[in-house]
């Protein structure tokens, strides 16, 4: 008779692995050596969106989630090959979730599985003899699923005792599964969210209450690795002029008590001084969360300081006006130079065109934009997104 204690054991670690993956091996050796089976696999199918899976053909990709007690030769050729021929997928996959079904008795009869070559060139050569499934997810765009294995096709099946320990364990692995799921989708969520960050050409710093970093994008990274004018020190902002050093901390402080819900301080913009560029420009604001969860031992954001580096202030620009408007590439050569601080003139030069061309040129630009002067060209230009589509330092 199995322990209760070995039960628990079993229980604990199935629930650990759902945040921990590594673990999933360890837990599929344990309840296969519990339950009597010769292995086990969990696998995920991603299907054509808004089409239930009816047949083999519908097989579009399998994905391993883990596996114990199959040969990995036998896994790669079902992924590469022999899932487009299962006899037994047809039937699973209109079984509901978290109900076992059995191989023989309800997905293939034996004698008909004879009759395969899913049978003679990938279930006899691999050992690989299916007992029962189990559907822990069955929806339209996707099916994941458990699937337990006898010891050989010479021996026995699993007793109906293993049937019983499987009813018992199944809807703790679906909701381990589920969870381990989400941590999935948000982890990629995350990602998802600092790389579209790393691609702003203005550096974005979170701080939390107590005015350490929790997140630096790739532009705020670069300005702070320079050490001019600002920098980070024990993971906190730090500025080398002490007047402006007192002036951003007092903002931040403010800053953070409006973020966590206390009276505290609106945005406050600054000029930090730099030795070799011209100075930074800094948005301190607070970084409200109403409604959002906390979480213990988690820094929560709380400030928002948003700097803009002069110097990469164009980065971009000229270009997307080129898409939006139709310049040519003499034209966005030019509007580049104008950016910058450049005037006519000295755009001519350095385009090496005559004073008459430009002239022409910063026409046609005005046509094409809808606009009447350099002033107002350049509010055009400011209003628009600017990205950093370079490779992440």
């Amino acid at each position: 008779m199995r322990s209760q204690e070995g039960l628990s054991k079993l229980l604990l670690m199935v629930y650990a692995a759902s945040t921990s993956p590594e673990l999933w091996p360890q837990f599929s050796t344990g309840l296969c050596a519990m339950a009597n089976l010769g292995a086990m696999s969990v696998l995920h199918e991603a299907l054509t969106p808004h089409r239930v899976y009816v047949g083999p053909t519908h097989v579009d990709l399998v994905h391993v989630q883990f596996t114990t007690g199959i040969n990995i030769e036998a896994v790669q050729a079902y992924k590469e090959t022999y899932a487009r021929q299962d006899p037994w997928r047809p039937r699973f996959a209109r079984t509901p979730e978290g109900r076992l079904a059995f191989a023989e008795e309800e997905l293939c009869p034996l004698k008909e599985l004879r009759k395969t070559e899913f049978y003679n060139d990938f279930c006899k050569p691999f050992e690989v003899r299916l007992w029962c499934s189990v559907p822990m997810r069955n929806t339209a765009t996707e099916l994941a699923w458990a699937s337990f294995f006898a010891r050989s096709w010479k021996g026995p099946l699993p007793p109906a005792s293993s049937a019983q320990y499987l009813r018992l364990i199944m809807p703790h692995l679906c909701t381990a599964m589920r969870i381990s799921r989400d941590l999935r989708i948000l982890q990629a969520e995350t990602r998802e969210l600092a790389l579209a960050l790393d691609m702003l050409d203005h550096g974005v710093i979170l701080l939390d209450k107590a005015g350490a970093c929790v997140f630096v994008n790739r532009e705020a990274k670069r300005i702070l690795d320079q050490r001019d004018g600002l920098y980070v020190k024990s993971g906190r902002i730090e500025v080398n002029w002490p007047t402006e050093a007192a002036r951003l901390h007092a903002a931040i402080q403010q800053a953070a008590l409006t973020g966590v819900g206390e009276p505290g301080g609106s945005p406050a913009a600054f000029h930090i001084s730099r030795i070799n560029e011209q100075p930074l420009h800094v948005l301190v604001s607070p970084f409200v969360h109403w409604g959002t969860l906390d979480v213990p031992g988690r820094n929560r954001a709380a400030v928002l300081l948003l700097i803009a580096a002069p110097e990469r202030r164009s980065v971009g620009t000229e270009l997307v006006m080129q898409m939006l408007y139709g310049l040519t590439s003499a034209e966005t050569s030019l509007l580049h130079l104008l950016l910058v601080g450049h005037n006519l003139y000295e755009a001519a030069e350095l385009n090496q065109v005559t004073r008459e061309t430009v002239r022409t040129q910063i026409k046609s630009i005005f046509n094409k934009t809808g606009t009447r002067g350099q002033s107002e060209l350049i509010r055009l230009a400011a209003t628009l997104p600017r990205i950093n589509p370079s490779k992440p330092v």
